[in-house]
C-alpha cells in the first residue's frame, strides 16, 4: 500500500529520483515543464516519482516525507524558493535554457521531454521554474 503525506498549503510537483542529489550540489536550480504551469513564488515542494529505500537513502540530505506509524513508503522531498516563473514555446527555448536544465541544447531538452510528453514538440509551451534550494 502506497500512502503519500500531502503537504495541502505548499505547492509541489514531481521530480525523478534520480535528479534530486543535484539538489545538494546546487547544480538543479531550473526545472522545465510542459504546459502553462500555475507555479507562484514562494515555497514549493519537489516530490520524488518513486519511493525510495530507506536502507540506502541519505537521510541527512533530504527532508523524510514519511509518518512509521503509518508505514507509509519513503518519497525523498526537496523544498526549494520559486525565484521566477516564465512561459515560451519548445521551439524558443534558448540553448542556454535547456542547458540550465540539465538538457545539452535544445534538440536534447525536446528528446529528453518526449520521455514524459510524447507529443512534446516545437509548439508546446513550456514553463521554465527558476529556484533556490532550501
Amino acid at each position: 500500500m502506497t500512502t503519500i503525506i500531502t503537504m495541502p498549503e505548499v505547492q509541489q510537483l514531481k521530480l525523478a529520483n534520480n535528479l534530486f542529489s543535484l539538489f545538494h550540489s546546487r547544480d538543479k536550480t531550473v526545472t522545465c515543464r510542459s504546459g502553462r504551469r500555475d507555479i507562484k513564488l514562494g515555497e514549493l515542494a519537489f516530490l520524488s516519482t518513486d519511493p525510495v529505500d530507506p536502507d540506502t537513502w541519505k537521510w541527512d540530505v533530504f527532508t523524510r516525507a514519511y509518518d512509521a506509524k503509518l508505514q507509509a513508503q519513503i518519497y525523498m522531498v526537496q523544498f526549494v524558493k520559486v525565484l521566477s516563473v516564465t512561459y515560451t514555446l519548445a521551439g524558443d527555448v534558448t540553448e542556454k535554457e535547456a542547458q540550465e536544465d540539465g538538457f545539452e541544447g535544445t534538440v536534447d531538452l525536446i528528446r529528453g521531454m518526449r520521455r514524459f510528453y510524447p507529443d512534446f514538440d516545437d509548439n508546446t509551451e513550456v514553463t521554465f521554474i527558476r529556484f533556490l534550494a532550501q
